[in-house]
């Protein structure tokens, strides 16, 4: 008999609150309300046979291996929206995105289980030589690799804007693929309890809360204000709401042999302004190499892109 999940696809796509619903695979509901045996054996694995993954940098997870090409995410953190996200991505594009196999809620957290896909994320590619040591050279990744792996990636961005464009949802606003807020660790603890109406509405919220730190960067704080005020006057096509993973940084960017063979973290997705995507790419302090790498390809950081990384900066210390 099928697992009784909370917050399953069925139930919410009866309700019209999910636009792409109707997009995803004829055999999505076996994803998302597997059977109670499939998960009593996942569970039995996870306590039995696993190697435990602690989630790296602000992912806040625990992963899971179980041993037989697939792995499991769960944690606060971890949301229903990522593995709608990933599923439909996976459907509707070429991106390389982990293939999900099931999801379901177990003492009050989402577990996905996932593909286990063979790779290195780009920042510790950078960083480490294939035995895992630090090292002051190429790493794993040669500066010809990290030049085709950024093209690769501009070529995703692209896709997924491409995505937005044929999905495009009736009136578009800021916030989650599913209709409502974001789950983006870049908001911190204090997530935006609604979507934005594009423009002015976005600059504001970030305005009211970088406001107690603004003596941290006076200038940048006050390039947010003058933001805030042209995009209420005049909305530009950069406050169109864009279709993107919303935090395409060198640690979700997974790599084997100078290419890109997985996208993960998917709870960013959503729909965001024209900078942000950008602002993820450029804000991870990475060696010199990567960084004009990342220039030749996406070019330099925008006024609006400079300041908001220094912004949420600052709203880290403070």
């Amino acid at each position: 008999m099928p697992h009784n999940l909370s917050g399953s696809m069925p139930d919410i796509a009866s309700t019209g609150k999910m636009w792409f619903a109707r997009y995803l695979p004829a055999d999505v509901r076996g994803v998302f309300e597997p059977t109670a045996e499939a998960v009593q054996e996942t569970l039995r694995l996870m306590a039995e046979d696993y190697t435990g993954l602690e989630g790296a940098g602000s992912c806040q997870s625990t992963f899971y291996n179980l041993g037989d090409g697939r792995l499991v995410k769960t944690g606060h953190r971890t949301s229903m929206e990522e593995a709608y996200a990933m599923v439909f991505v996976r459907a509707h594009t070429k991106i390389p995105v982990p293939q999900v196999f099931m999801v379901f809620q177990h003492a009050g957290l989402v577990h996905i289980v996932m593909e286990l896909v063979k790779g290195t994320a780009l920042r510790e590619a950078v960083y480490y030589d294939a035995d895992g040591v630090p090292t002051a050279g190429d790493g794993m990744v040669t500066n010809a690799q990290l030049q085709s792996i950024m093209l690769q990636l501009r070529g995703i961005v692209e896709e997924l804007r491409d995505l937005g464009r044929r999905f495009a949802p009736t009136r578009p606003t800021l916030g989650s693929l599913t209709g409502g807020r974001y789950t983006n660790t870049y908001f911190l603890e204090d997530l935006p309890s609604a979507r934005f109406e594009p423009g002015a509405d976005f600059h504001a919220y970030w305005l009211k809360r970088v406001q107690p730190f603004k003596n941290m960067d006076g200038e940048a704080y006050e390039h947010l204000k003058r933001l805030a005020r042209e995009s209420a006057l005049h909305p530009s096509r950069a406050d169109a709401p864009r279709l993107t993973h919303g935090d395409l940084a060198p640690r979700n960017i997974i790599i084997e042999d100078g290419k890109i063979v997985a996208i993960v973290d998917w709870e960013t997705f959503g729909w965001y302004p024209e900078f942000w995507e950008d602002m993820g790419i450029h804000n991870e302090v990475m060696p010199g190499r990567v960084r004009e790498a990342i220039e030749r390809v996406f070019g330099k950081m925008t006024d609006v892109t400079r300041t908001y990384i220094m912004l949420l900066s600052a709203l880290r210390k403070g």
